[in-house]
């Protein structure tokens, strides 16, 4: 039954670049017309003045080339200067011509009914977002999502820009340079999935249309049901409204005009001490490179279980320092050094960037080095 399942899957996930191997093979089949034309010329002409010259085939294979390339070295072969050899080289003369024509109109149907080297790129796009692994998924281009695009760029992290708006391509392309995105249905199966959602680590919502940004949410949430395992962060108008994403599978619905004024105002009721206003606020916008806090949930499994502060080597090892812990919704911010962590806290830790992805490093590998010996 897991093996049906892990092939439907595949089959789904590939089915974009499916069509568009369809559409670049359909192309290459307009040119079947002229290669056939060339075979039959080259071959009528080497096979007419082989007969000519009684076998002399490199050089009947030759006068064909210069014949139907229009050359004109002259009449190089045996009997190609007889009145026979004159006729049958202006046949094949005409027949180069028609050769040429063909498939210059050929060539040219193809290049305007669809561009062969933008679905090459597109194909080999695509290839390259299925080896994509923890990539955020961004569902639609405008400015909110341009600015997230230069943050997750600023933070090494890969992206694929999902948009339905055919228009903006060559602006994702020429002003942004995107390296990957998908232009078309994005409430399609086929349009998510090669995405590949499968490996990402979770997606944006930033569609204009409250009922657009529910049907994506809930097309993601199906694919991938865990909140822990892929977050969805979704754009709303309003309270009602978010709460609404929540409750169809969002981690978190944002509301621009909220974030806005509460910055605004951070700044009005902390002049006196701005600069850990700023600070603070560009910690959690991610705007600061070098200092940021994350989040350690100790579970019953932890070795950090019943462990006092002051036996962690946070401090000593990682020079980053436990400002808070939550401990069943509440916050304590005076840390004593014979303080234990019980089961369920959540550590607020602060320090430096490279520090602190250290110690989450060390929480996936190796515990046992967070605990002094």
């Amino acid at each position: 039954m897991k093996l049906k399942k892990n092939k439907k899957i595949r089959k789904i996930k590939n089915n974009l670049i499916f069509q568009y191997y369809e559409d670049f093979f359909e192309v290459l089949g307009e040119f079947r017309l002229p290669l056939f034309l060339l075979v039959s010329v080259l071959f009528i002409g080497t096979f007419g003045y082989m007969m000519l010259s009684r076998g002399d085939f490199i050089n009947s294979f030759y006068m064909t080339i210069i014949t139907v390339a229009t050359i004109g070295f002259g009449e190089i072969l045996q009997n190609s200067d007889s009145k026979v050899g004159r006729i049958f080289t202006s046949f094949l003369s005409i027949g180069g011509i028609g050769f040429y024509t063909t498939s210059l109109t050929v060539l040219v149907r193809a290049i305007l009914k669809r561009d062969i080297l933008y679905l090459i790129k597109y194909i080999n796009m695509l290839e390259s977002i299925q080896k994509l692994k923890n990539h955020i998924i961004i569902i639609s281009f405008n400015d909110i999502t341009s600015k997230i695009i230069d943050s997750l760029r600023s933070n090494n992290i890969d992206f694929v820009l999902l948009e339905e708006r055919k228009e903006l391509e060559e602006k994702i392309i020429k002003n942004y340079s995107i390296r990957y995105y998908i232009i078309g249905d994005i409430f399609s199966k086929e349009v998510i999935s090669a995405s590949n959602i499968l490996a990402a680590k979770g997606a944006v919502i930033a569609l204009d249309d409250s009922i657009k940004r529910t049907a994506v949410l809930v097309s993601l949430r199906l694919i991938r049901p865990n909140k822990e395992d892929f977050f969805i962060y979704v754009l709303a108008n309003n309270d009602e409204e978010a709460e609404k994403y929540k409750n169809l599978g969002a981690n978190a619905a944002i509301i621009p005009s909220k974030i806005i004024a509460s910055r605004l105002s951070s700044y009005i009721f902390h002049q006196t001490y701005s600069f850990v206003s700023e600070l603070l606020d560009k910690i959690s916008y991610g705007e600061e490179k070098e200092i940021d806090i994350i989040e350690i949930n100790v579970d019953n499994n932890s070795v950090l279980v019943n462990k006092r502060i002051d036996q962690l080597t946070i401090r000593k090892k990682f020079n980053s320092t436990i400002i808070a812990i939550v401990r069943n919704e509440d916050l304590i911010v005076s840390i004593k050094p014979d303080m234990e962590i019980l089961p369920g806290d959540r550590l607020i830790i602060f320090g430096k960037t490279k520090n602190l992805k250290d110690i989450q490093n060390t929480l996936k590998d190796n515990q046992t080095q967070l605990i002094l010996n």
